[in-house]
């Protein structure tokens, strides 16, 4: 009937989804890293500019005033260096943070695809499961339940116990339906029969123990009638 054999066995193994959920605990440290680099970056840089524009305002003075500037030259230079270095160093995190959010993002979607893999696969093996149970109720039913009620119906049907106490032979096929569609109801969402409804919790109880049919009436065959004398021949 259902073939049993195990689908995962010629697959590589699947990432784990807590392999997968450490990765990206690592990658948030770094995107916290490069954030924050980027976010205090801009301050630092606005403070070279101030104070290069000062430094300018200062040699500017220093010139009209006919003063030494070479200090003021050299600050300058030097104030200068410190925000281009600043505006490169904020070009550069800005990459990283990019790539890092990029990476966040990539991993945070491999978290959500492996948990996707993960119950799919636990639904796969537990489905499994539910093939070798149906394969061993069908088996069940052909080889022992289906034969056994058929011997019972054909040695019955000669008995002289009255057909009203072998109604369990036609209850049964319906008795099993009732309790096979009880047992899957929470999954098809039909079937259900309230306890105080029930007629029997298992299949077994609609069948009747030894001693009831031990017990059962026979009535035997109708006596013969007697044959008044003036029948009788000489």
């Amino acid at each position: 009937m259902l073939a049993t054999k195990n689908p995962f066995a010629n697959t590589p193994p699947l990432a784990s989804v807590p392999a997968v959920e450490a990765t990206v605990k690592g990658k948030q440290l770094l995107r916290g890293r490069t954030k924050a680099r980027v976010e205090s970056l801009p301050a630092e840089l606005d403070a070279a500019r101030l104070s290069f524009a000062q430094a300018e305002q200062t040699l500017g003075e220093r010139m009209v005033d006919d003063l030494d500037a070479t200090t003021a030259t050299e600050a300058v230079r030097q104030v200068g260096d410190r925000v281009r270095v600043l505006e490169s160093a904020l070009a550069v995190a800005r990459q990283r943070d990019d790539a890092a959010q990029a990476s966040l993002k990539q991993a945070e979607q491999q978290v959500a695809i492996e948990a996707e893999v993960e119950v799919v696969a636990r639904l796969k093996r537990v489905s499994l499961k539910a093939d070798r149970l149906l394969n061993d109720l069908e088996r069940l039913v052909v080889d022992e339940l289906g034969p056994s009620l058929n011997e019972a119906r054909g040695v019955l049907s000669k008995s002289a116990i009255r057909d009203g106490e072998l109604n369990f032979l036609p209850k049964l096929p319906l008795v099993f339906k009732q309790l096979l569609l009880l047992s899957v109801h929470t999954l098809i969402q039909e079937g259900f029969v309230p306890v105080n409804m029930r007629a029997y919790e298992k299949l077994s109880e609609c069948i009747p123990d030894s001693d009831f049919i031990r017990s059962r009436e026979r009535p035997g065959p109708s006596p013969a009638t007697p044959i008044s004398g003036w029948q009788i021949g000489a």
